[in-house]
C-alpha cells in the first residue's frame, strides 16, 4: 500500500485513536497517547505496502495501544498503573466497547471534545488542545486559523497542556448543567476544525474533505443528540452549505477558484436543500426574526450565495446586512473585510475601499485584507497599485495553493 492510502487511514481515523487511548489510559497522558498515534502510522506506512489488513482501523488502535503498553512496561510502573487504568482489553481486532453514559453520548471523539473544552481552560487553549490532539493538527495550522506566530502556539500549547494534566480532567462527562455550559466552546471548535479542512493551510491541498467530513459528522451527532441547540443545528447547516460548493472550489490542477468563477452546476443541490432544513430547525419556534445567533447569520449568508443562480445575481444588500449584524455581536476582522467586499459588490468600490482602508491602519499584515485591498484597486481600475499589494503578499509566508493564487493575479495584473 501507498504512503498516502495509509496517511488516508491514518487521518480518517485519527480522532478515533487518540479518543480511544484517552478512554483507556485518561487523558493526562494526551501528548504521550499522541506519539503513541503517529508511531502507529509510521508502522502502518512501512507495513501495508503490499496491502492493508481487513480492519486497518482495528489494527491502528491495538498498534498504538501496545505503543502506551510499551511505555508503561519501560517505566516499571505498569504493574502499579494497570488496575487503574483498565488494561485488560483481549488481544483483538475488535474495538473495544462503546462507552455509553445515561444521557446515551456514546461517541468518544465528541466526549474527548467536552473534555478538552473545560471550564477552567480558556476559550484559546480548548481550541488549541482540541485542534493539536483531537483533529492531528501542526502548529503552523493552528498559528494560521488563530493568527497567531508558530513559536506562540507551541508555548501555549505546552502551558495548556500543563494545565489540563494539573485539572486531572477524567473521561468522565460532567453533570449535565455544567456540559451545557460548554457546547458554545464545542461549537467553535467544530467550526475551526471545519475551516481548516475548507481551506487547509499543509501541503498542497486547498481542501482536505477528510477533515470537513469528521467536523460535520460530529456536528451532525450533536445536533441529533437531546444536548444539541438551535446554534448546533445552525452549524450544521452551515457546514453543509460550504460543503455543497466543495466540487466546484478548486480545478482539475488543484489550483483554488473563486466563487465568481466557480461552475455552479457542481453544487450538490440536495446538500444545499438539507441544510435549508437545518437552518430553518435552527430558528425559534415563537419568533423566528428573532434570537439569531453568529451560526444563523452565517449559515444564513451562505444560503443567499447558494441561493443565487449566477454570481451577478447575488442578494449582497441582504448580505450587507446580515455583515452589520454579526459585526454588532461579533467584531471580527474577518467580517469586515467580508463586508467590505459585499459593499463593493452592491454600492461599488470607493466605499469599500475607505473601509478596508481604516482595518488597515490596524491590520496592515492580514493576508486577507491584503488580498481584498488587491481585488477592489484592480475593479476601480487601478492595477499598478494591486499589483504592488501581490508582490509584497508573495514575499510573506503562504500555503502552497494561496501562493499559486496570488501569482495567477499578478501574472493577470502585469498583462492588463
Amino acid at each position: 500500500m501507498s504512503d498516502s492510502l495509509a496517511e488516508h487511514y491514518f487521518r480518517h481515523s485519527y480522532s478515533v485513536l487518540v479518543a480511544s487511548l484517552c478512554r483507556q489510559f485518561g487523558t493526562d497522558h494526551l501528548e504521550l497517547i499522541e506519539d503513541a498515534v503517529q508511531s502507529a502510522l509510521l508502522e502502518a506506512m512501512q507495513r501495508w505496502r503490499k496491502g492493508a489488513p481487513d480492519k486497518p482501523t482495528a489494527w491502528l488502535k491495538r498498534v498504538a495501544r501496545n505503543r502506551m503498553l510499551d511505555h508503561f512496561r519501560h517505566q516499571q510502573v505498569i504493574h502499579q498503573a494497570e488496575p487503574d487504568l483498565h488494561l485488560q482489553y483481549p488481544e483483538t481486532d475488535a474495538p473495544p466497547e462503546t462507552l455509553i453514559d445515561e444521557r446515551g453520548l456514546s461517541d468518544e471523539v465528541l466526549r474527548l471534545m467536552f473534555v478538552v473544552c473545560h471550564p477552567a481552560l480558556g476559550r484559546r487553549a480548548q481550541i488549541m488542545l482540541a485542534l493539536k490532539h483531537l483533529c492531528g493538527f501542526s502548529n503552523d495550522e493552528i498559528a494560521r486559523g488563530l493568527l497567531m506566530s508558530r513559536e506562540a502556539i507551541k508555548k501555549q500549547l505546552q502551558r495548556a497542556a500543563k494545565q489540563l494534566r494539573e485539572l486531572q480532567a477524567g473521561f468522565d462527562l460532567p453533570a449535565e448543567e455544567e456540559l451545557s455550559e460548554r457546547i458554545a466552546m464545542v461549537h467553535r471548535v467544530l467550526y475551526m476544525v471545519f475551516s481548516e479542512g475548507y481551506s487547509s493551510a499543509s501541503a498542497e491541498q486547498v481542501i482536505r474533505e477528510d477533515v470537513c467530513a469528521e467536523a460535520a459528522r460530529m456536528t451532525h451527532l450533536l445536533a441529533t443528540h437531546p444536548l444539541g441547540t438551535r446554534d448546533t443545528r445552525a452549524l450544521l447547516a452551515l457546514m453543509m452549505l460550504h460543503a455543497a460548493r466543495l466540487p466546484a472550489r478548486v480545478d482539475m490542477h488543484g489550483n483554488t477558484i473563486l466563487l465568481a468563477e466557480q461552475d455552479r452546476t457542481l453544487w450538490d443541490k440536495d446538500v444545499i436543500r438539507e441544510a435549508a432544513s437545518w437552518l430553518q430547525a435552527s430558528y425559534p419556534d415563537s419568533d423566528p426574526a428573532g434570537a439569531v445567533g453568529r451560526y444563523q447569520l452565517e449559515a444564513l449568508i451562505a444560503f443567499l450565495h447558494c441561493k443565487a443562480a449566477r454570481f451577478e445575481e447575488t442578494p449582497w444588500a441582504a448580505i450587507v446586512q446580515c455583515y452589520d449584524a454579526l459585526i454588532r455581536g461579533h467584531n471580527s476582522l474577518v467580517y469586515r473585510v467580508n463586508r467590505a467586499i459585499a459593499i463593493a459588490l452592491h454600492h461599488g468600490t470607493d466605499d469599500a475601499l475607505r473601509e478596508l482602508d481604516e482595518i488597515t491602519q490596524d491590520h496592515p499584515l492580514y493576508p486577507s485584507l491584503a488580498c481584498a485591498r488587491a481585488w477592489l484597486l484592480e475593479r476601480a481600475g487601478r492595477q499598478s497599485e494591486a499589483l504592488t499589494i501581490c508582490e509584497d503578499l508573495l514575499k510573506s509566508t503562504l500555503a502552497p495553493h494561496e501562493q499559486r493564487l496570488i501569482e495567477q493575479h499578478c501574472q493577470r495584473l502585469r498583462h492588463c
